[in-house]
């Protein structure tokens, strides 16, 4: 069992001031992971490169990848100053990748969302009527419940944009963060 009160994986400077609030919730919601999903031919530059990258900066960088979303999904994101960063689920199944043959799942150290630059949404950031921010209120607006639960809801439903809320965290993930990368 991770100890999520050991803060040492983050640097001092990087670190919000209120993180030990942020401990709580994943504790009392009993959030043992995130995940990212991803093409499984990306794990060869997600060892290579010791990180998970955002598509902007694979992008600026030259690094090749298989993008996991649709253009309509990066111009939402442009739109809304997400392009930076790198999308996390709570939940460990997400409806879009159900068809997807090559998605694999690698889960996230939830010590990440100690991270000063680490945002929240309440639902997949793209969607139009998410909320987002930065603060702790932000990420306890997230209906863990959802997120952890098995059921598959009706699409668009109050439930079903639950399930898919997200943290966003900016331009990297190092591996340190990182389980099961195989």
């Amino acid at each position: 069992m991770l100890d999520l009160s050991d803060n040492s994986i983050i640097e001092k400077e990087d670190l919000r001031q209120d993180w030990e609030l942020f401990k709580w919730c994943l504790e009392i919601n009993n959030i043992s992971f995130l995940y990212h999903f991803t093409d499984i031919n990306n794990i060869t530059s997600i060892k290579r490169y010791q990180n998970i990258y955002s598509r902007d900066y694979l992008i600026k960088n030259n690094i090749n990848f298989i993008p996991g979303s649709d253009s309509t999904s990066v111009e939402l994101e442009e739109k809304r100053g997400l392009q930076n960063y790198i999308h996390l689920s709570v939940a460990t199944f997400q409806y879009i990748y159900f068809n997807k043959a090559n998605i694999t799942v690698i889960k996230v150290d939830p010590r990440i969302v100690y991270l000063k630059t680490t945002k929240f949404s309440i639902y997949n950031a793209n969607d139009s009527k998410t909320k987002i921010g930065d603060r702790f209120d932000d990420f306890h607006r997230i209906k863990f419940g959802f997120c952890k639960s098995d059921k598959h809801f009706e699409k668009n439903s109050e439930e079903f944009k639950s399930h898919q809320a997200e943290v966003l965290v900016l331009k990297n993930i190092p591996i340190k963060f990182l389980y099961r990368v195989s």
